[in-house]
């Protein structure tokens, strides 16, 4: 997977970052790590990105705002919402624009890492 475009994890929880690169790393995906999202924005301008992995509260950007950018710069990168929030109305509006999943968290590693397999193998 070393020539594979890498996908993206945008948080700006320095701990999240850490532990989801890891995670998603330990499987064998290339991933870089955002705490900024509008720095996201940017990397995404100029690279492919099959996947994004968005955090819901960040300073800057939402991540609803990420995702109505992402969308009109990519439309073809899959998009998963995480969040500490869980309210029905924020996550039905991931869902209309787009988003393939959401995790609360804290989540389970087994689910997500599924979830990012199951998005990667359709992508393919």
């Amino acid at each position: 997977m070393p020539n594979d475009p890498a996908m993206c994890v945008v948080d700006d929880d320095p701990a999240v970052l850490k532990s989801l690169g890891r995670l998603l790393g330990s499987e064998g995906y290339v991933v870089r790590t955002f705490g900024n999202p509008a720095e996201f924005i940017r990397h995404a301008c100029d690279h492919p990105v099959p996947l994004v992995v968005v955090d819901f509260m960040m300073s800057g950007l939402s991540g609803l705002q990420v995702q109505e950018r992402l969308r009109a710069l990519s439309p073809e990168t899959r998009l998963i919402m995480i969040s500490a929030t869980t309210d029905p109305e924020i996550d039905a509006r991931f869902l209309a624009g787009g988003a393939v999943a959401i995790f609360h968290k804290p989540f389970d590693e087994d689910e997500f890492l599924d979830a990012v397999r199951r998005v990667l193998d359709h992508a393919a």
